[in-house]
């Protein structure tokens, strides 16, 4: 298989190929590390390689799983996989190789995917751009000057660049959906607890942090959720399956959904222009497919929210970073951890107990407040990011706490996407603009708690009516 053909599949197509045996595994994955061999000093996309292991794998793996065969790469933070270290993108962060895959990661496997080497992500997954003092930074394959976008931008730039079709991501305040945004593919964050973290955690960031993917083509997500979704033994809850698998949606279009969208963020102020007229562009050809569209946004108290989250990420970032530090004995200082980090590690000892409970509280009321705005939609449609990403070079420039804030979950940049992290809802980024000057620009669409099916249906009547597959970043391996 030549590269060019490698990089214009998805993983659907290229699992197809397996099994009807017009490609074997081994040549999939020789495709997919000389792709990296080709732009991975470009981007700085991949950390750490298991080559040796993936060829092995290679070999011995059947045809007969949904993708077999397919290359893959695992985003170091949170998933465990057997031998192999999660460095959470920290130096603090001893070396200690897992004793066995996580549930996810023996889904992956089950799945049929080939996993080669794990993808950069900052410290702790703390950053909306991607660049670490362990790994270095990861530049966005459409214009270098940029992020990729944070914390699964490692992800989102190997899947970009053409390196693998779909690659392993998470988000606990939008880090699957900014990434997608930033580099021009889907990114789909399940329903809260749709997808297993165990056995090594039950409810990652208090229910905040989920694990899916990141790829390009909506059937790819489909196919994936197909594959992972469920709880596994132990898990604090269950999230009732959906009716028939989620792959069979994407057979026939949505009913006539009722879509609503935003023009503000969620504090009143009007959103950027750049990201405006993706809504725009969305919303239209939402309603050339038959859909009820009006704008409106929830009723909700915006800065209550905003303080609760405030102290639970404070709270659960100086933790792990604490943890870390006591497992390596380093000592936790501003010279060992970038400034957002430290700031948040010198907060933490102005908290107490009672004001992380009383943050959870408020939270739970959030919501109460976006589920009764949900009552009488079907779809939400707003922008991912409110602006452009953020240029490359700037992890160390903001010292200031408040600055960082306004940044990873405020009006300056991120106001769209960590609260339905919170309130549980699944929501994707999907492509509406790609600008001649600057990276793309993703919108997101939100459906029902629970509801994954209308959006992957919607998603994919979109993808079908105008489609993104076919635009390509400067950085790419069939370019070269």
């Amino acid at each position: 298989m030549h590269i060019t053909e490698y990089t214009s599949l998805d993983a659907t197509a290229l699992a197809l190929l397996v099994r009807k045996r017009g490609v074997t595994t081994n040549e999939l994955l020789e495709c997919a590390l000389s792709a990296a061999q080709l732009v991975n000093p470009e981007i700085n996309a991949i950390c750490e390689w298991y080559i040796e292991a993936a060829r092995l794998e290679a070999k011995t793996t059947g045809s007969d799983a949904r993708f077999a065969g397919v290359p893959f790469l695992i985003k170091d933070l949170v998933l465990e996989m057997k031998g192999t270290t999660c460095r959470q993108g920290s130096t603090l962060v001893e070396d200690r190789p897992a004793s066995e895959d996580s549930e996810l990661m023996a889904r992956f496997r089950r799945a049929g995917f080939i996993t080669f080497g794990r993808t950069t992500t900052p410290a702790f997954g703390a950053h909306l751009l991607t660049a670490s003092r362990l790994c270095g930074e990861t530049l966005n394959p459409w214009d270098s000057g940029y992020s990729p976008g944070g914390s699964s931008g490692g992800a989102a730039a190997a899947v970009a660049s053409g390196i693998v079709p779909i690659a392993h991501a998470n988000d606990g305040l939008g880090s699957i959906r900014v990434p997608a945004s930033a580099c021009g593919l889907f990114g789909l964050k399940p329903t809260k607890q749709r997808i297993p973290t165990g056995p090594r955690y039950g409810d990652l960031l208090s229910g905040r942090g989920v694990e899916f993917v990141v790829c390009r083509s909506v059937r790819d997500a489909a196919g994936v959720l197909d594959e992972v979704h469920g709880p596994d033994p132990g898990a604090p809850y269950a999230i009732p399956p959906p009716a028939r698998s989620y792959t069979s949606l994407l057979e026939r279009p949505p009913k006539k959904l009722k879509i609503a969208f935003t023009r503000h963020c969620f504090s009143g102020q009007l959103a950027d222009e750049r990201v405006l007229a993706g809504v725009e562009e969305i919303a239209t050809v939402c309603e050339n497919l038959g859909h009820n569209v009006e704008e409106c946004r929830p009723d909700m108290r915006w800065d209550a929210y905003m303080d609760a989250l405030f102290v639970t990420v404070v709270a659960g970032t100086s933790a792990a970073v604490r943890s870390a530090c006591e497992s390596t004995g380093m000592v936790l200082s501003e010279k060992t951890i970038q400034p957002h980090l430290w700031s948040m590690t010198r907060r933490v000892n102005e908290l107490s107990s009672f004001d992380l409970l009383r943050a959870q509280g408020a939270l739970a009321t959030s919501q109460r407040e976006m589920g009764r705005f949900f009552e009488n939609i079907d779809v939400f449609l707003t922008p991912v990011l409110n602006g452009s990403p953020l240029q490359a070079g700037s992890l160390e420039t903001v010292s200031s706490l408040p600055l960082f804030w306004q940044q990873f979950a405020g009006d300056a940049l991120s106001p769209f996407v960590g609260i339905f992290n919170v309130t549980g809802q699944p929501a994707a980024s999907i492509p509406a603009l790609f600008p001649e000057d600057g990276p793309p620009v993703g919108v997101q669409l939100v459906a029902k708690f629970g509801r994954e099916d209308t959006l992957l249906s919607l998603a994919g009547q979109i993808e079908a009516a105008a489609p993104w597959a076919n635009h390509r970043p400067a950085i790419h391996a069939s370019n070269f």
